[in-house]
């Protein structure tokens, strides 16, 4: 029995079916976690260039890949191939901590159960997308993730506070930068870990954060007014579908226009047209 209203609409379902797969269920994957806490990155002087927040950045790399590990036996449970429209969800949970959520729809090829330990595919892309790039010869490998955690010690908020122009908080366009440069980095390392050489980019987000720097607390500028010092946290994200190119399209391909058969062989009646009174 095939199940429609399991994360595929009609359209979706239609889709799925001209390519040879049919919904099955939806699956997730969660994982509460606590975050880190942040640490003092000027210990050893003030930090005015991005660094590597190592911590937090490994944390979020972890806890994204637990989530999506769980999503996958979920869908081996299911007896499916892969799983398509996988979102990633962070929720607020109890006291300081934070739920990861990555959920889709297990899908199945040609109605025949996964070979015993095959690793199931996953993709952002919903039934219908999948349906086009199987199409076009193009098939999806894994749902990855491009993450960033860059802090720097900032004083530009107290500069414009005190000033009557408009300043460029020049050390946080560094921040924000230095940022998503590593996030991208980081998603293309992943797709090739997965041996993809193309991804399609799906959502991107940036949080911005600070905290009181306690090394540099005491600072103070040129007319003697102590400088309001701020260490700046921004972590970058962006989640993809790693893809790789078929040697053939799946499924039937673009209809074409039908062919016009004559069946009097080339002979043509005589038409005589003629006005009438």
């Amino acid at each position: 029995m095939t199940r429609t209203g399991d994360g595929a609409d009609v359209g979706g379902f239609a889709a799925l079916r001209s390519v040879g797969f049919e919904p099955l269920a939806p699956v997730t994957g969660t994982a509460v976690f606590s975050p880190p806490l942040g640490y003092d990155m000027c210990w050893n002087g003030p930090r005015r260039k991005p660094v590597v927040d190592e911590v937090a950045e490994q944390y979020e790399r972890d806890v994204r890949e637990l989530a999506l590990e769980r999503m996958r036996r979920a869908c081996v449970a299911a007896g499916g191939h892969g799983v398509v429209g996988a979102t990633l969800a962070v929720r607020p949970f109890l006291r300081d901590s934070l739920e990861y959520v990555i959920a889709g729809t297990a899908v199945r090829a040609g109605g025949s159960p996964p070979r015993r330990g095959a690793r199931p595919f996953t993709a952002g892309v919903d039934a219908a997308g999948l349906a086009k790039l199987l199409r076009a010869g193009w098939m999806p490998v894994a749902l990855i993730f491009g993450v960033a955690v860059r802090a720097v010690h900032d004083t530009s908020g107290s500069l414009q506070r005190s000033s009557m122009d408009n300043v460029e908080l020049s050390t946080s366009t560094l921040l924000v930068k230095a940022a998503r440069a590593a996030a991208r980095a980081a998603l293309a390392a992943e797709a090739a870990r997965a041996g993809a050489g193309s991804v399609l980019l799906g959502d991107t987000g940036l949080k911005v954060c600070e905290q009181p720097c306690e090394t540099g607390r005491g600072a103070v500028d040129r007319d003697g007014v102590e400088i309001e010092a701020e260490d700046r946290i921004a972590r970058a994200d962006m989640t993809g579908t790693a893809i790789v190119q078929l040697h053939r399209p799946i499924g039937a391909p673009p209809g074409r226009p039908l062919s016009i058969m004559r069946l009097d062989r080339g002979r043509r009646p005589a038409t005589n047209w003629r006005n009438e009174p």
